[in-house]
């Protein structure tokens, strides 16, 4: 066949068995009412079946009376493809592949107890695994779940913490920590670490002589973990400090 360029076409509107007109444009359509169906021209004489469904698409083949459907008909019958078979299908097959994947996992029943039986399993399984107490746990034990509440402290603690070359603790974990603030007085760049160890270069940096950090629920950032330090430089360096509960 001559590939042929499809520029305007027409649309036609009838009854399934009305003879499709000729000489149109190539490209032309006609749309049966009766039935559904759509047929296109490639010649502007002959007509064919149009598909409504998708290369490759799953759907139901066989006599049908749904519409819309695409196909050759007679005066008994209809036979194509059934758009509102092919969802249904579609829908049955979902399920069934939901049911048997629960099958091959050797449960037993209608589809609710087999339900029933995976979820217990879940629950089986989860009650194996059992995490002992510790900081920063994702267990029974979770010191960084922050405070309720809207966030307003009542008390407040000033201190300073002596920040060495290797990390060291500036703020202690605090499961009811609801403001922090940290900053840096002395001459050399100070590295803060939430939750982890502090490495120099690496986290947050508070420049020497002023600079700070500070963390509460208002902010976003309230953290309620421990707060590590470390410097680059000698000796130790002072890292004067707020926390408020």
């Amino acid at each position: 066949m001559t590939v042929t360029l499809q520029t305007t076409i027409n649309r036609y509107i009838g009854l399934a068995a009305d003879t499709k007109p000729t000489g149109v444009p190539v490209g032309s359509e006609f749309l049966a009412y009766d039935t559904g169906a759509i047929y296109v021209t490639h010649d502007g004489t002959n007509w064919v079946a149009k598909p409504l469904m998708p290369d490759g698409a799953s759907v139901a083949l066989g006599t049908t009376t749904d519409a819309p459907y695409v196909g050759a008909e007679s005066a008994t019958a209809r036979t194509g493809i059934s758009l509102l078979k092919g969802i249904k299908n579609t829908v049955y097959d979902a399920l069934g592949a939901a049911a048997d994947a629960i099958v091959a996992a050797g449960a037993v029943g209608s589809i609710s107890a087999k339900l029933r039986r995976v979820t217990q399993g879940l629950e089986d399984l989860k009650s194996l695994i059992v995490l002992g107490a510790g900081t920063n746990n994702i267990g029974d034990v979770d010191v960084l779940t922050e405070p309720s509440g809207d966030g307003t402290y009542t008390t407040a603690t000033n201190s300073a913490a002596n920040v060495a070359v290797t990390t060291t603790e500036v703020l202690a974990a605090n499961a009811n920590r609801l403001y922090a603030l940290i900053v840096n007085d002395s001459d050399t760049t100070i590295y803060l670490a939430v939750g982890a160890a502090a490495v120099a270069n690496a986290g947050i940096r508070l420049n020497a002589n002023g600079g700070h950090y500070e963390m509460s629920k208002k902010i976003g950032n309230l953290n309620v973990g421990a707060i590590n330090g470390i410097h680059a430089g000698t000796g130790t360096k002072v890292a004067c400090k707020v926390e408020g509960v």
